[in-house]
């Protein structure tokens, strides 16, 4: 395994004011190793030197630390990992509505109602049984849009770096400085060629939200800002089909070079 991998493990960890321990270095071996992810059960059959505790606590900080990431999902819910005890009591009060322990119909504060359904649950365990049927679509997609739209001028194409495996969650593209169109003319390009399309993420600083509270007073992150302003995600599902894509890469070059 590169040692860029463990290069980039410590300078995250280190950001997030964490220490890349024996066991954790350890832990992103296993990780890095395996060519599918892993749920804990496989992680501690991967790794035997590994408590089942400290995987769950070293999973939370990694992730917490942009090192590691979830591939499954259950709807828009799924599941908090964290190594502060603290805050796993509070969430966990949180998620059921803050009941007054002792009392199920008082609040002394603003609860969600984040629960799990057994249904939810059913999703994520069939979601497991296909997850390397998924990555493997997911892949070949990107290899596809890739073989495609190389050469088309003013568009970034993601990229993948030697130590990482990307399950490419969506085809994430950015429009740059070489462009005759801007990012959003280029999305409405697509759009009159009946290509839906959907914008980057908005930072947390630029929330209204946020900006009414006063939080991110004067604050700005470029490299955010950046990327919101010119990424935008092409059609990613798992049951886009050649054709489509196909479809889909034409209607980016005749928006862009035409």
């Amino acid at each position: 395994m590169s040692d860029d991998v463990h290069t980039i493990a410590s300078r995250r960890l280190a950001r997030d004011g964490q220490r890349y321990t024996q066991s954790r270095r350890v832990l992103v071996e296993v990780l890095a190793a395996a060519d599918h992810p892993l749920s804990i059960p496989g992680i501690l059959e991967a790794g035997p030197r590994l408590a089942q505790s400290s995987v769950y606590r070293n999973l939370a900080v990694l992730e917490r630390a942009g090192v590691v990431s979830k591939v499954v999902t259950t709807g828009e819910r799924g599941m908090m990992i964290t190594s502060d005890e603290t805050l796993a009591r509070r969430a966990d009060r949180l998620k059921e509505l803050a009941h007054i322990p002792g009392h199920r119909f008082l609040h002394d504060e603003i609860g969600f109602n984040y629960q799990m359904t057994n249904l939810q649950a059913a999703l994520g365990i069939a979601q497991l049984e296909r997850i390397e049927e998924s990555i493997a679509k997911k892949r070949w997609m990107a290899d596809r849009y890739r073989e495609l739209l190389t050469d088309v001028p003013g568009l970034l194409l993601p990229s993948e770096a030697p130590w990482a495996r990307s399950v490419y969650w969506m085809y994430a593209v950015r429009v740059t400085e070489e462009s005759p169109l801007s990012r959003d003319e280029v999305m409405a390009g697509l759009r009159e060629r009946g290509v839906d399309t959907r914008t980057f993420f908005t930072p947390m600083h630029q929330q209204p939200v946020f900006q009414r509270l006063g939080w991110f007073a004067g604050e700005r992150y470029p490299v955010a800002e950046a990327l919101s302003a010119t990424g935008f995600y092409l059609p990613s599902g798992l049951a886009i089909t050649d054709e489509q894509i196909q479809t889909v890469c034409a209607a980016v070059k005749s928006t862009i070079v035409n």
